[in-house]
């Protein structure tokens, strides 16, 4: 195999290199290393470091048009590369490009995450840690988080959606009040605070 051509893209930073028809993203740190030139004979070793670094251009742009869109976690980034490429030392390397560029966070994803379902969605404690699970963040970073909420968030918050739901309405019907403690139930609530805005609304 040889280099066929070699060309700088200055719109992606990068540089093209040609190989038997096939062209291949590396950086200017990688093309400086190597020193590569045209007509250049390559091994199997060095056109194997070609096309990993290939592949981590690819990731990489992947990866910055999937966290530009909206924040996204360290776990919902991977699993948006793995579907392109298949390779753990350039997924790796990506997570921790953009980390360093203080552009993945899951700290700082969880705080803002939790503030939105708490405070905007009116959503309990448990439906949260569903939540984050979910979005691969880690139970050691959500849980402090979780700990200095104000402990009255829950009940606060059934009462705002029984009031948007039910629009203050008294409900006497046994049956009827089922149904609004599965609602909530069904949604992670705790059956204390359930009750308690049960009661609050029907005395």
């Amino acid at each position: 195999m040889k280099i066929e051509n070699i060309k700088y893209n200055e719109k992606k930073s990068i540089f093209d290199i040609k190989i038997e028809d096939e062209k291949y993203m590396i950086s200017y740190e990688l093309y400086d290393k190597l020193n590569l030139t045209k007509d250049m004979e390559v091994s199997e070793e060095l056109f194997k470091e070609i096309l990993s670094e290939n592949n981590y251009q690819i990731a990489k742009k992947i990866a910055e048009n999937y966290i530009n869109y909206k924040a996204r976690t360290e776990y919902e980034t991977r699993r948006k590369i793995q579907n392109k490429i298949i390779d753990k030392n350039v997924e790796d390397r990506v997570i921790d490009y953009y980390k360093k560029l203080n552009l993945l966070d899951d700290y700082r994803y969880a705080k803002d995450y939790i503030e939105y379902l708490l405070n905007i969605k009116n959503s309990s404690i448990s439906y949260v840690k569903f939540k984050l699970n979910s979005k691969g963040i880690k139970s050691n970073i959500y849980n402090p988080l979780i700990e200095i909420i104000d402990k009255d968030i829950e009940f606060k918050n059934i009462k705002i959606l029984y009031e948007k739901k039910y629009k203050n309405k008294k409900v006497s019907d046994y049956t009827e009040k089922q149904k609004i403690f599965r609602y909530f139930a069904g949604k992670g609530f705790k059956f204390d605070d359930i009750n308690r805005v049960l009661g609050e609304f029907n005395d």
